[in-house]
């Protein structure tokens, strides 16, 4: 799976279900299922 915008990367990981890219740059990448709900867009904030 290609993830739009996401180059640079300096390390990867996976789980069963979710998989995180650190970029060259420190940013880190994260995406995979939301079953639980936890993973909420970053504007979405309380």
């Amino acid at each position: 799976m290609q993830v739009p915008g996401l180059t640079g990367v300096a390390a990867l990981a996976a789980g069963t279900h979710h998989s995180l890219a650190v970029k060259q740059d420190g940013t880190v990448w994260a995406w995979g299922n939301n079953d639980n709900g936890r993973n909420r867009p970053a504007n979405d904030v309380p």
